[in-house]
């Protein structure tokens, strides 16, 4: 499980900076009591992950914005049923926008993300199976006013496993999402979302899977003596696949303080909770 602490977003026109380049380096230590988030025999691992974590802020004008984030780490289960097992990450995501009449900002985005997965012994289930996946996409906020806006976004989504070719899926996400400024330091979101993927190499000569998934998420964030996240979602998907329709819910709390000008200790806890329709066969199930 991975979580970044991140500043309260800002239009175009809040920011004065023309550009901006920030490195950092995350070091982190925790515990997955379910690391390949399966249905029974679930796997429980410690963890180390060390990212650095590269920002890249542009402002071509006053209105317009580009964002990009680049991440590389590495991280490392030390469950023995893992065989020491150690992940390649390497993620690349930005955004464009730009202002219009300070109440419409449309804005176009993607990302990149890999995870290869290094393991001493190639007889074992390995938490993470090495995969690509991205996105490109669409959106437009719309400032209601000054404490209040709507963004609708779309997303056109795809993920390649590199040895788990009838999991490979693509499809669209669309849906919206709102904050809401409660008072000073805090902010409320709400988003739902919802989204459409089809498993084209699915290996039943009789189907197509074919998943559906809702997602609604709502979350607070308080941002006046320490940053604090607190977000919950209830997520249905439904599948044409015997075994892989379920409800779930997931509840995260994040609290980060800075204790010296460079240094910033977070902690980050997440439960999450699925009720399968049937057990699918987990052997064959990457995440």
């Amino acid at each position: 499980m991975f979580c970044q602490a991140q500043a309260i977003p800002q239009t175009p026109k809040q920011s004065k900076i023309i550009s901006q380049i920030n490195s950092k380096a995350k070091l982190s230590i925790g515990y997955d009591d379910n690391v390949s988030d399966r249905v029974k025999n679930a796997i429980k691992s410690r963890f180390l992950q060390l990212y650095i974590n590269s920002d890249i802020n542009t402002f071509p004008t006053s209105k317009s914005l580009f964002l990009m984030k680049i991440q590389d780490g590495l991280k490392y289960h030390d469950a023995k049923s893992l065989s020491n097992e150690s992940i390649l990450i390497n993620n690349m995501n930005f955004s464009l926008s730009h202002d219009i009449l300070n109440h419409f900002v449309p804005e176009i985005s993607g990302e990149v993300m890999s995870r290869i997965a290094l393991h001493s012994n190639g007889d074992i289930s390995p938490s993470e199976e090495s995969y690509l996946r991205g996105y490109t996409g669409m959106a437009l906020k719309t400032i209601i006013f000054s404490d209040l806006s709507a963004k609708f976004f779309y997303n056109y989504k795809a993920t390649n496993f590199e040895d788990f070719d009838p999991f490979d899926r693509r499809g669209n996400e669309f849906g919206l999402k709102t904050d809401v400024k409660l008072l000073p330091s805090s902010l409320m979101k709400i988003q739902y979302s919802r989204e459409i993927m089809n498993f084209n190499k699915w290996d039943n000569s009789v189907i197509k899977r074919r998943d559906t998934t809702d997602i609604i998420t709502t979350g607070i964030q308080l941002y006046k003596y320490l940053l604090m996240n607190v977000g919950a979602s209830y997520e249905s998907n439904g599948s044409n696949a015997d075994g892989y329709s379920y409800n779930g819910y997931t509840l995260s709390v994040l609290m980060a303080k800075t204790v010296s000008n460079n240094t910033v200790l977070e902690l980050y806890t997440l439960y999450r909770s699925r009720k399968h329709d049937s057990t699918p066969n987990e052997p064959n199930s990457p995440k």
